[in-house]
């Protein structure tokens, strides 16, 4: 009827032949100061046009021009909002997943990483105190940090089987969740390079 009743989400066949369907354009967002290996992008939709029927109604529907809500007392940008949490909850753990690989791959180095020691004693790189002592500490915090993920993901998860909001305080925890993931995964992954020098600079050692 001409009328703007808000975004809903929508299904389309975005390809056709192999080519973009008339109207609509993207591209890759090019290169970010960090974190280049998520990968963002951008779409424009110009004159497109489709029918009623391709609209998603799981949450709110369009009928006889007017938008309804399927759960009442709750804005679309809550429902949007419901979808950041859940994909802030998969950044922090993989965030986890990727520091826990690195130092476990670099642990299989160095373990077998013979090095000089007094006496003809032996001693692996894995031995050396300050790596020895980076790597329980590294441990000690991603369990710590582990155990807080999974109960952020399990009160997440509730509220997804519930189809119930998350309350402030679990708004609040995922984001927690996410920074300080990311910022530890950071911060270990560096000491980490810098402990065992040239094995970071080789082929498929992950860093």
């Amino acid at each position: 009827g001409g009328k703007s009743l808000g975004p809903h989400a929508f299904l389309m066949e975005l390809r056709k032949g192999g080519k973009l369907a008339d109207g609509v354009t993207m591209g890759d967002m090019g290169a970010k100061s960090v974190g280049n290996d998520l990968d963002n992008a951008w779409i424009c939709f110009e004159n497109v046009w489709l029918p009623k029927d391709s609209l998603l109604s799981r949450y709110s529907y369009v009928e006889g021009n007017e938008h309804h809500l399927r759960q009442k007392g709750i804005r679309t940008i809550d429902m949007i909002g419901q979808r950041l949490y859940t994909g802030r909850a998969v950044i922090s753990r993989a965030a986890v997943v990727f520091t826990r690989t690195l130092y476990a791959n670099t642990r299989a180095y160095t373990d077998g990483k013979k090095c000089w020691a007094p006496k003809g004693a032996e001693l692996t790189l894995s031995g050396v105190p300050q790596l020895r002592a980076l790597f329980g500490e590294a441990d000690a915090s991603l369990s710590h940090l582990e155990r807080f993920i999974g109960e952020v993901e399990r009160r997440l998860a509730d509220c997804l089987a519930s189809h119930t909001m998350p309350p402030a305080d679990l708004v609040e925890a995922i984001a927690a969740a996410k920074v300080k993931s990311v910022e530890l995964g950071i911060e270990l992954c560096c000491r980490l390079k810098q402990e065992v020098g040239s094995y970071a600079l080789m082929a498929g050692s992950g860093f």
